[in-house]
Order: structure tokens, then C-alpha cells, then sequence
């Protein structure tokens, strides 16, 4: 998992790898990511793009959306979350929440 922090204008600011996450998150994985929200937001206008890493198949799966669900409640009030995207070596894709146009 990669979150790149961004400034106002989008700028990155510093990246953040968080290796070795499971393939499904936890139950308690937004509040564990919330304090890492806690910590890096409440600066005007922060954003922060989140990335999925696997070496599989570019394709989401329900366990991608689950991810993004818990990165978008963690950093809800803290930072704007200004997307999220699984990465593998054939390129990188949006995810989009089950309903929702990619």
C-alpha cells in the first residue's frame, strides 16, 4: 500500500509505503489508519492518493473496494482522498465503489 500526500496544488510532499498488507483489511484496519490520518492531517487543503501494489492481475476485486472503504473512512475529516488505484506491472486501473462508473 502506497498513500502519496499532497498539498494544496497537488504536489507530493512524501510518499508513504506500508508493505506487507493483508489481501483483505481487517476489521480494525480504520482505526489504525485513522491514526495515521490523525497524524498527517488538519492542513488546509491536504490530499492523499492511496495505491494498491500486487504482482496478480490488473483487475479490481471486492477486497480492493473493501481497501478503499477503510482508506476513505480513516482519512475522512483529515485529508480529501483524491483517489484510489490498484498497480500491478500490466499498468494501473481506478476503483471505483461497487455501483459506481470506474
Amino acid at each position: 500500500l502506497v498513500i502519496l500526500i499532497c498539498d494544496e496544488e497537488r504536489r507530493l510532499l512524501q510518499p508513504i509505503q506500508i508493505d506487507g498488507i493483508p489481501p483483505r483489511p481487517p476489521a480494525d484496519a480504520a482505526p489504525i489508519y485513522g491514526r495515521i490520518a490523525a497524524t498527517i492531517g488538519g492542513h488546509p487543503g491536504l490530499g492523499v492518493l492511496c495505491a494498491l501494489a500486487r504482482p496478480r492481475r490488473l483487475r479490481v476485486t471486492a477486497d480492493d473496494v473493501a481497501w478503499r472503504s477503510v482508506l476513505a473512512e480513516a482519512f475522512d475529516g483529515h485529508a480529501e482522498v483524491l483517489g484510489f488505484r490498484v498497480v500491478t506491472p500490466e499498468g494501473s486501473i481506478p476503483v471505483s465503489a461497487i455501483g459506481e462508473a470506474a
